[in-house]
């Protein structure tokens, strides 16, 4: 079925070696802010990330798609280390 969907993908796209690169930033993004290891973290945290990513690129700047989520990632780190529903390790 994977291979099937790639197929019908790569008929009507451009495809490249590094196309999946910013998908998985924003992923490992998501699971970093919502705590490793916590399913809800990680699902309040997406749609957190999702909603801003839409906001700066409808608001202000296409360009400035990633800097608010890599600020957000640099808050939460230095702020939580864990995570926003992380436990701390004991």
């Amino acid at each position: 079925m994977g291979a099937l969907g790639g197929v019908f993908f790569a008929s009507y796209t451009q495809l490249s070696p590094s196309m999946w690169v910013a998908p998985l930033i924003i992923s490992v993004a998501v699971v970093i802010v919502g705590g490793i290891g916590s399913i809800i973290g990680t699902l309040v945290v997406a749609h957190i990330i999702g909603f801003l990513e839409v906001i700066v690129v409808a608001t202000l700047a296409p360009e400035l798609r990633g800097v608010f989520t890599m600020l957000l990632i640099i808050g939460v780190l230095v702020t939580r280390p864990q995570g926003l529903f992380g436990r701390e390790e004991l």
